[in-house]
């Protein structure tokens, strides 16, 4: 079948230019009495006229049907067929060009014949030359007939070629037709001028037609213009969009706009650096078509052969002639023109933009737009990665590099309500190293680091690519499972047991014997809210794993709400909760904090002198005092044996040292009653701080960790003396 539709394409082709041929022959006899200077003038403008070609819109066309049409009217029919051939033979000569010679004669001979159908239009409507032609309704209607013949006669030539060739388009039809008409209007009024001038002042009216030059320059510069700008506004709206899909979808678009492309693709460079993978495709409707395999290096292709050099495009006319063109990426071979643009900027390569035409020869006059396209999109590309990259870093935490707790409570809320929406289960673990405070203090903060950074390389290798794991606190972890609570229950399991047969090396140390303990909490099973599902996640780790031995994994169960936000002895807030509480409002508040660190000195010594119930109702009456002493959004907490923390939300350094001389004041003048003869002073040891905005819930805990260290050598060194 190809065959054949090429063997009738050759002889159509072949065909015009015989009639072309034949009607010259018919009219060769007219050139024996032309004006020769006229005549020669007029070829000259012909041959550049031919050679620069008008643009509209996307669309070019030539504005040399001036010419035939001002000699048909001055000089007659021969002439005006002789000057359209002859300025279409030379302007194909002078014009390089990988074209067969039976189409480069085709478009000789559809030119003899338009203008063969203009003349007799045009002497059809306008009976008589006899004398000088005189500007008349008749002449502007003949006139205007004669174009109009001339455009239906070229058209319909040129249009049975693509329909031989399968690729007609109403669309091409409309535009280019309309293209013509646009600028035919706009020279009329030179024609006009030539047509009454050139009988009374023959010069005058030959050079009144040389403005039609300028017309043609200022049509392409207006055209320059109009693309640049549709590049410059494309790029302009996505000056502040960072999101590569996008960036690339709306490129992908502006190049089917800037082109004659019927598809485009985006291929993004992969991090190997080998392979491209295509990111976007316009029409989107042409996805189907597109290979959603990446595409390596090692397979060669002409989008690689260009990747591979300095090259700023390139552009192949007809595929079927282009050993390199293997289809990268479409599996079809319906696409005649293909030209690559490769994505690079400062030397450094992110991809190209691929266009594929179904008309050879479609990219011609386009590819420098295309090219500047593509080098804006580099920029805006490299500077979405870059943003990417930050926003990365952001959500990780230093330390272990594992997503930090603000993206954890965001990602913890989208894959909840995604669970409810497609009816799956989620479920949340919380993990904490047992007895993590004392490697750090034995082994130092370094091994604490190395500790950390070892344990969550390990639950990442345990995990999918789909389970989310995070650094909650300073020794704890949170993951979010896509799983149902028994599968997660497993999945954690065999992740405890895995760290307590670990061996971590740090220095010449073997960190041995190093255990977790976890609590897992799931939707629909236990909650529906995100919040209420990590505290009790939270709870099954303190009350099913931690309080029953360390080394568990436990999953919630109701019994353990009782105790865990309350503590018994002293009624303040336990420290679980009061860290749950700090990472929430945090989250959701993001001001400054601040932090009392009390430690209630020699509370051992009255424990051993007067017994443990004296201890504890000295811990009561601290803890009466405080509560006294605090504001409502303050929140006090039991931190240790003998410690407490106040945590305080959005207050000034000079507003927590006020609250802390109050406090200290209000602790100094408290005295405890033993028996009748025995009254006893409470002293402590006070200190406060305020964490910046910049650090997170952890670095603050970490932080009230160290003060209280500092606190108890503080009150060692005071019992020593």
């Amino acid at each position: 079948m190809r065959t054949r539709r090429q063997t009738l394409l050759l002889a159509y082709e072949w065909l015009a230019a015989f009639c072309g041929a034949l009607i010259g022959g018919v009219y060769v006899h007219s050139l024996l009495h032309m004006n020769e200077g006229v005549f020669l003038y007029l070829l000259v403008l012909g041959v550049v006229l031919e050679s620069l070609p008008v643009p509209v819109g996307k669309v070019f066309t030539s504005l040399i049907l001036i010419l035939p049409v001002v000699t048909l009217i001055i000089m007659g029919t021969g002439q005006a067929i002789w000057l359209i051939i002859l300025s279409e033979f030379i302007a194909m000569l002078l014009q390089p060009s990988q074209r067969k010679w039976s189409v480069k004669f085709f478009n000789v001979g559809q030119y003899a014949v338009s203008v063969l159908g203009m003349s007799i239009v045009y002497h059809w409507i306008v009976r008589s030359l006899e004398k000088p032609p005189v500007i008349s309704w008749n002449l502007l209607f003949g006139l205007a007939a004669a174009i109009a013949a001339f455009m239906v006669v070229n058209h319909a030539l040129i249009h049975i070629h693509s329909v031989i060739r399968e690729l007609f388009s109403i669309e091409d039809l409309y535009n280019t037709f309309l293209a013509e008409a646009i600028n035919y209007a706009l020279s009329l009024p030179l024609i006009l001028v030539m047509i009454s001038l050139t009988p009374s002042q023959p010069l005058l009216g030959m050079l009144s037609i040389l403005p039609i030059l300028g017309l043609g320059q200022l049509l392409r510069l207006y055209r320059r213009i109009t693309f640049a700008q549709i590049v410059q506004r494309s790029i302009g709206r996505l000056m502040s969009e960072f999101d590569i899909e996008h960036l690339s979808a709306e490129v992908a678009q502006t190049a089917v706009k800037l082109s004659y492309a019927d598809v485009v693709s985006i291929h993004l460079l992969q991090d190997d650096g080998e392979s491209t993978r295509v990111r976007a495709v316009y029409p989107v409707t042409k996805w189907a078509e597109m290979s959603t395999d990446a595409l390596h290096r090692s397979q060669g292709g002409l989008i690689w052969s260009v990747l591979d050099t300095d090259a700023t495009f390139e552009y192949v006319p007809d595929t079927g002639r282009d050993a390199r063109v293997r289809w990268d990426g479409v599996p079809s071979v319906k696409y005649r023109s293909m030209a690559v643009f490769p994505i690079r900027v400062h030397g450094k390569l992110h991809g190209a933009v691929v266009c594929y035409a179904a008309r050879p020869h479609a990219f011609a006059a386009l590819t420098d737009y295309l090219a500047a396209l593509a080098a804006q999109f580099a920029v805006l590309l490299e500077n979405a990665k870059l943003y990417q990259l930050l926003q990365e870093q952001s959500r990780r935490d230093a330390a272990t590099g594992l997503y930090n707790y603000r993206y954890f409570y965001e990602q913890l809320a989208k894959r909840l309500s995604q669970a409810k929406e497609l009816d799956k289960p989620c479920s949340v673990a919380v993990i904490d190293i047992d007895n993590f405070k004392q490697v750090n203090d034995t082994y130092g903060h370094l091994a604490g680091d190395a500790v950390l950074q070892s344990l969550s390389k390990l639950f990442l290798k345990h995990v999918d690519d789909e389970t989310l794991v995070a650094r909650y606190g300073g020794e704890e972890f949170v993951m979010v499972f896509g799983k149902n609570i028994e599968d997660t229950r497993d999945t954690v399991e065999l992740i405890r047991q895995t760290v307590a047969s670990n061996t971590i090396m740090f220095n010449s140390y073997q960190l041995q014997g190093i255990t977790v303990s976890a609590g897992i909490a799931a939707y629909p099973d236990n909650s529906a809210n995100d919040r209420d599902l990590l505290l009790k996640a939270d709870s099954a780790l303190y009350w099913g794993a931690k309080q029953r031995g360390r080394n568990k994994t436990a999953v919630y169960s109701p019994d353990f709400d009782a105790e865990l936000f309350i503590d018994k002895l002293t009624g303040l807030y336990t420290l679980h909760y009061a860290t749950i509480e700090l990472r929430d409002r945090s989250y959701d508040f993001g001001g400054n904090w601040a932090a009392i660190c009390i430690d209630v000195e020699h509370l051992g010594k009255i424990n051993t002198t007067f017994g443990f119930a004296s201890g504890n109702s000295v811990l009561k009456e601290v803890s009466r005092v405080i509560k006294e002493n605090i504001r409502q959004s303050e929140l006090a907490c039991r931190y240790g044996a003998d410690d407490f923390l106040i945590l305080l939300p959005d207050v000034t350094e000079q507003e927590l040292g006020s609250v802390t001389r109050r406090l200290h004041k209000a602790l100094a003048k408290q005295r405890f009653v033993y028996k009748e003869n025995i009254t006893l002073a409470i002293h402590c040891h006070m200190q406060e701080f305020v964490m910046p905005k910049s650090e997170n819930a952890a670095d603050f805990l970490n932080h009230v960790q160290h003060t209280f260290t500092r606190l108890h050598q503080r009150s060692s060194q005071a019992g020593q003396m």
